[in-house]
């Protein structure tokens, strides 16, 4: 009945079940390329966005919510789509940005531990050593002694090399 007032129902409903046996392995599951192409990814506007925020916000607190707002998705569809964009959670690459904020203030100021912690958006200056080991193997002030001592080795030796400097 349905086919003699669609007659084109009964090829369309072939070709679902062409895609069907083509996306679905035979246990059931579904292929990982057809799982990521359909979780999707966020779209050049809302990552350069996201990106701008939070380098923009790393003194300070950065929720999920404020990033899937800036977005404009939901926080649990912005987070899926975050991790397929950029292969890590957005707490993960929130992170990383404000250590890598901190080995920039370490090698470029003079800055004490507190305030670098306070200017990475984190809690205290204990809360920047444990992260900063976990992440570089070095405390902070090992990191940043290692790093003059290496900038005044490299000094030493352009003066040797060429006196004129």
């Amino acid at each position: 009945m349905l086919s003699m007032r669609y007659p084109d129902s009964n090829r369309l409903s072939q070709s679902l079940v062409l895609f069907a046996q083509k996306s679905i392995r035979p246990d059931n599951s579904v292929y990982p390329e057809e799982r990521l192409r359909n979780r999707g990814t966020l779209a050049p506007w809302q990552r350069k966005r996201v990106v701008e925020f939070i380098d923009g916000n790393l003194a300070s607190d950065i929720r999920v919510d404020d990033l899937a707002r800036i977005a404009r998705l939901s926080s649990s569809h912005f987070a899926a789509v975050f991790k397929a964009a950029f292969n890590q959670s957005p707490y993960q690459y929130v992170l990383k940005c404000r250590m890598r904020l901190a080995k920039e203030l370490l090698r470029l100021t003079d800055l004490s531990l507190c305030d670098i912690a306070l200017d990475c958006g984190l809690a205290d200056q204990a809360h920047l050593c444990r992260l900063f080991r976990r992440h570089f193997g070095l405390t902070p002030k090992n990191w940043r002694t290692a790093g003059r001592l290496a900038s005044v080795q490299v000094k030493a030796s352009a003066a040797v090399l060429c006196p004129a400097l």
